[in-house]
Order: C-alpha cells, then sequence, then structure tokens
C-alpha cells in the first residue's frame, strides 16, 4: 500500500520495450505490462524514488505457439534495400532506390544520409515499402544507412560515390529522416 502523499513510478527493461499501466486497487496497486518479445524483464517499482520491497522484479516472458515477432531483432534481416542509387551517382542527378519492409513486421524503418554537402532525402511510397531518392550537389562520397526497429538491414551502411567534373568539397553534414511503418498483425 502506498503511503498518502507518496509518488509511485515503476519501469520495465528488457529485450523489448513494454507498456506498462497501473491503477489503485483495494489493497495496493495492479500492474500491467506489454512485453513484445520474449526474454528476461526486470521490472522496477519505486515509492518515492526508492525500490518497494522485492524490487526489481525478475520476469521471463515466454513464447507460446501463437506467437508472432513485433518489432524483432530479426525482422530487419528481411528488409531489402536495392536500386541503383545505393552504389553510384552524379552530381545533380537522383540517385534513386527503394527499400521492401514488406515481410519485416512491425518495427520502425529509419534513414539517414550523410556526405560532403546537405542533401535531401525524399521519400514516396512504394507497393511493398519506400522508394527513395537524393539528389547530389557535390562530389563525393555518400553514405546511407538504414535500420529497422534500431538495427542496420543487410548491406547497411551503403557507401554511394558521387562523381562529377568539380572539386568535393570535404564538409560533411548530416540529414537524418525517419518514416514509422506499422503493418498490421497477420
Amino acid at each position: 500500500q502506498k503511503p498518502e502523499g507518496s509518488e509511485l513510478s515503476m519501469n520495465i527493461k528488457g529485450p523489448s520495450k513494454a507498456v506498462i499501466t497501473s491503477r489503485p486497487v483495494e489493497n495496493g496497486f495492479k500492474v500491467d505490462y506489454l512485453p513484445t518479445e520474449p526474454g528476461d524483464y526486470k521490472l522496477n517499482i519505486m515509492c518515492d524514488g526508492e525500490h518497494v520491497p522485492g524490487s526489481p522484479f525478475a520476469i521471463k516472458v515466454l513464447a507460446n505457439a501463437n506467437y508472432k515477432s513485433v518489432g524483432n531483432a530479426s525482422g530487419h534481416s528481411k528488409c531489402v534495400a536495392r536500386g541503383p542509387g545505393l552504389q553510384r551517382g552524379e552530381v545533380g542527378k537522383a540517385c534513386l532506390f527503394s527499400v521492401d519492409v514488406s515481410n519485416a513486421g512491425h518495427g520502425k524503418l529509419a534513414l539517414s544520409l550523410t556526405g560532403p554537402a546537405k542533401t535531401d532525402l525524399a521519400k514516396g511510397n512504394a507497393s511493398a515499402g519506400f522508394d527513395y531518392q537524393f539528389v547530389p550537389k557535390v562530389a563525393g562520397e555518400y553514405v546511407v544507412r538504414i535500420t529497422f526497429s534500431d538495427v542496420d538491414i543487410p548491406g547497411s551502411p551503403f557507401t554511394i560515390q558521387v562523381s562529377s567534373d568539380g572539386a568535393a568539397n570535404p564538409a560533411a553534414s548530416a540529414v537524418k529522416q525517419e518514416s514509422n511503418r506499422v503493418r498490421p498483425a497477420a
């Protein structure tokens, strides 16, 4: 039971982010959490910044026969990036590529582009994922990093050599854009 005027806080740490809620009940509080991956978790419950007796609580989450990974560590391996814009480019011409996430499950697709000059990364929708393009203004080496649920997809980071008859600018800048891609559970 929480003493009057005390602050109750809690968090859960483990292989996935778990949604955690609590509500008062007759003799204390009911805590609910929803992990999205099996594994070992630690539930920390504090009252006024101090652990309550028994906290942190060790929790083992098991997968069952109906388990479908959500935002899983292997989803990144099911993403495919392709296109000539991930290999080479030319100043002033669009470097085109696509990222197919149709088999990856739930998760967050994030891209970053770095190079010798600030260059915008434009996104369009494709039937199985996303189409991307950037138009380099300066020759040099550009790097596209593509992650799914914070893990590099196969081949990432991609190094793109951009050619031109002009000299390359050695100053580097970074542009980061993220797109959320949430796929319905099958």
